[in-house]
């Protein structure tokens, strides 16, 4: 295979570039580092292959939105008070956790309603999707019922305009 059809299938299944996989990967790596022992930034950054502390502290403000010294101290919070949950330590709130976060004794939310107009037009192909930086014209490019090789990076989906 050669480097450009390399290229061009893995941007098909994973809608990003070999280089932005193996950005995202080192990071959340750096991510889980930080969260399980307390660690240096730039040993962390180090480790998970930036030469440059900038350069890390860079990208991963980019992929978080937030510095990785902040978000250190928020997944180091977060840990100590679910630790705190499990021990029975944090009071009147402490119980059992279900999926999605409710105690043990808390009412099952409602499911959400289903939205078969929307499912339908996709189905059809007449659900036309706008690509991100766009100047906000309803783009045809994906309105067709053939099915596409390109995935956009992030599409937003609206409603045809009435022809």
């Amino acid at each position: 295979m050669s480097v450009s059809a390399f290229h061009r299938n893995f941007h098909a299944v994973t809608a990003m570039s070999p280089i932005q996989f193996q950005k995202q990967i080192r990071l959340q790596a750096a991510r889980l580092m930080m969260a399980n022992r307390p660690h240096d930034v730039t040993g962390v950054g180090h480790r998970v292959g930036y030469d440059s502390p900038s350069q890390f502290s860079r990208e991963y403000k980019r992929q978080f939105g937030v510095p990785p010294s902040v978000d250190a101290a928020r997944l180091r919070r977060r840990v100590d008070h679910a630790a705190a949950a499990c021990q029975g330590l944090s009071g009147p709130r402490s119980g059992v956790l279900r999926p999605g976060g409710r105690r043990s004794d808390a009412p099952a939310p409602a499911a959400p309603a289903p939205r078969p107009r929307r499912e339908a037009l996709r189905a059809r192909g007449r659900l036309q999707q706008v690509l991100p930086g766009s100047t906000g014209v309803r783009s045809t490019r994906y309105a067709s019922t053939a099915v596409s090789t390109q995935a956009p990076a992030r599409p937003y989906a609206v409603w045809p305009s009435p022809s």
